[in-house]
């Protein structure tokens, strides 16, 4: 399966397009994101992996938070910081951030700051065992 970059570019210049106009069309302000789905059954598009796009406006902070998935994330374009349980790490094209399981995690963007991210999510929510919490 391909997941064409203008398809996706397009939906996610569109979904902030909406935020800006006020209407909920993104995760917080200035931060949207689009996940790969099987186009034959509407679920993820690997059975143990979630696969996401996430674009922030320049400026964007992103809250806080902690789950019990882990994730790994992939600067695509920009620059920013990751901030994990309060160290600060500045980010940019080409890097790559591991985020361990249970682990705060922020993202802010000096510019716009596009982001590729998997992680094993999905198997925790099949197994009902996904948590999630404030990252403070």
């Amino acid at each position: 399966m391909a997941y064409r970059w203008e398809h996706i570019d397009a939906v996610l210049a569109a979904q902030l397009e909406l935020a800006g106009a006020g209407l909920p069309a993104v995760i917080e302000a200035g931060h949207t994101a689009v996940g790969y789905a099987s186009p034959a059954t509407g679920t993820d598009a690997l059975p143990t992996m979630r696969t996401e796009f996430h674009p922030l406006r320049a400026g964007t902070t992103t809250r806080a938070a902690r789950t019990s998935a882990s994730s790994v994330w992939l600067v695509f374009a920009g620059t920013g910081t990751a901030v994990m349980n309060r160290t600060v790490a500045r980010i940019e094209h080409g890097d790559v951030i591991a985020a361990p399981s249970w682990t705060s995690f922020a993202l802010h963007a000096e510019d716009e700051l596009d982001l590729f991210t998997f992680s094993d999510a999905v198997v925790f929510e099949k197994l009902n065992l996904l948590r999630t919490g404030d990252g403070a």
